[in-house]
């Protein structure tokens, strides 16, 4: 169990931080009521029950898949220009690539190996490697990922963007089912993860003995 407690935990906090950017960057571009609204300074903002905390644990339990948590609230038409929109949609991705890299750090270092067997190194070692499959997911160009927002941020209108925005209201529930159910989607998403974190030594093999050690109830 101390394995599932220690990723879930800093999985949550890795959803908190990956908004936060998303509400640093509006904020540099314009949108103050990121400000008023406390997404600057109150990480509880970013805390939904449901799409913070249940869903991220249902996702990673049943599948071990990475997928994002409450988006958090920002208003595109105060961003004054159309980079810094762009900028503020791949600001996530890039706050949780900057996550999994700090947790990287001691194997980076060489002060853990892959293979330690204490739960606190093969926690981290998940985490670094659900961090990579989770910017890799949210970089597709499909809505409502980040990738899609970036694209059509740089490509659209502030109104075209939100119509299209708007057709993919089923999105994520068609996204998480293909996830769940296509192996060569999640083959796909994973194997790319892998290929960043294997450098490190965090191959598809030490995720594996991670995943048993995580799902504790089996």
């Amino acid at each position: 169990m101390t394995v599932f407690i220690m990723v879930m935990v800093g999985w949550i906090v890795s959803v908190c931080l990956h908004e936060f950017g998303h509400a640093l960057m509006a904020y540099m571009g314009g949108d103050e009521g990121v400000k008023r609204r406390g997404h600057l300074t109150n990480p509880l903002t970013y805390i939904q029950p449901v799409n913070s905390i249940l869903l991220p644990i249902l996702y990673l339990s049943l599948g071990g898949l990475a997928l994002p948590g409450a988006a958090v609230m920002v208003d595109e038409r105060r961003i004054r220009w159309r980079l810094m929109r762009v900028m503020m949609s791949l600001a996530g991705p890039i706050m949780s690539a900057v996550a999994g890299l700090v947790v990287a750090a001691p194997f980076y270092l060489g002060i853990w190996s892959p293979s330690d067997p204490r739960p606190l190194v093969i926690a981290a070692g998940m985490l670094v490697q659900l961090q990579a499959m989770a910017v890799v997911f949210n970089l597709l160009p499909i809505p409502p990922l980040d990738g899609f927002q970036a694209v059509s941020s740089l490509l659209f209108s502030y109104e075209t963007k939100r119509s299209l925005m708007r057709l993919g209201n089923w999105a994520p529930a068609i996204l998480v089912l293909v996830m769940f159910r296509s192996r060569g989607a999640r083959k796909l998403i994973w194997g790319l993860a892998f290929t960043v974190t294997e450098p490190l030594g965090l191959t598809a093999g030490t995720f594996e003995r991670a995943w048993d050690q995580f799902r504790f109830w089996l």
